[in-house]
């Protein structure tokens, strides 16, 4: 005894039956699936194997279902696609900014070498001055030989300055001895240092026309090096870009 059909695989009327299927002709295959895409939630499952013949397990025609959408692979390959032009548009709009940059800004940094004009700022002087203060001169620490003869080349430096400079300005060279101590943290511990008869080198440009009220602007830096360092860093560069 056969099992009753499926409700889903029944026909209620003959109106329903696809041209060609009868109660005693062979079924017809399935036309072609429509060109539209039908969206996976939404197409009609089949229940049983015999359906895609178009019968029901027990010879019952039913109306033949569209077939399921197979271009997934085709979908993701095209999301790939994208994806590939978007880095290769990314790293090209990446590369013309560098370029644009480097033309824009970068073209005009060039080192100046130390005949440079006296108005501008070289950095070919600057190494020679580094070279000066940390390689030919000893070491600068407190007490040292070196200390009092790298302000005399600065001392000398600063008046060649003064000597070169036009009517409208008025530039002053001094030393001072000065004498005093300072604090600061070494391993969560103050630590207090003392200095006396330390020499400064000042260098005072004014125009002409100016007060002594006037306001100013205060630029330092030392010329004293650490102990074991020729004290390139620290801070010999400070005083040759000055």
């Amino acid at each position: 005894m056969k099992p009753p059909p499926h409700p889903q695989n029944q026909v209620k009327s003959k109106s329903f039956i696809p041209s060609g299927f009868g109660s005693r002709g062979p079924p017809t295959k399935c036309p072609p699936p429509t060109p539209f895409r039908i969206p996976h939630e939404h197409a009609p499952r089949e229940t049983s194997p015999a359906g895609r013949s178009g019968a029901a397990a027990d010879g019952t025609p039913r109306a033949c279902a569209p077939a399921p959408c197979r271009r997934r692979g085709r979908r993701r390959s095209g999301h790939l696609g994208v994806r590939a032009r978007a880095a290769r548009a990314s790293a090209l709009y990446v590369a013309m900014s560098l370029v644009a940059y480097r033309v824009i800004h970068m073209r005009h940094v060039a080192p100046l070498p130390t005949d440079a004009p006296r108005e501008a700022f070289a950095e070919g002087r600057v190494l020679q001055h580094l070279r000066r203060l940390a390689v030919e001169i000893p070491g600068r620490q407190e007490g040292n030989p070196g200390l009092e003869a790298a302000a005399q080349y600065i001392k000398g430096e600063l008046e060649g300055l003064a000597a070169r400079a036009g009517p409208e300005y008025s530039i002053e060279v001094q030393e001072t001895l000065v004498s005093g101590s300072f604090s600061m943290m070494f391993l969560r511990h103050r630590v207090t240092l003392g200095y006396r008869n330390h020499k400064n080198v000042v260098m005072r440009i004014s125009s002409n026309v100016s007060e002594d009220d006037d306001p100013s602007l205060l630029v330092n830096g030392h010329f004293d090096s650490p102990l074991g360092s020729s004290g390139a860093a620290d801070c010999g560069s400070c005083v040759g870009k000055q």
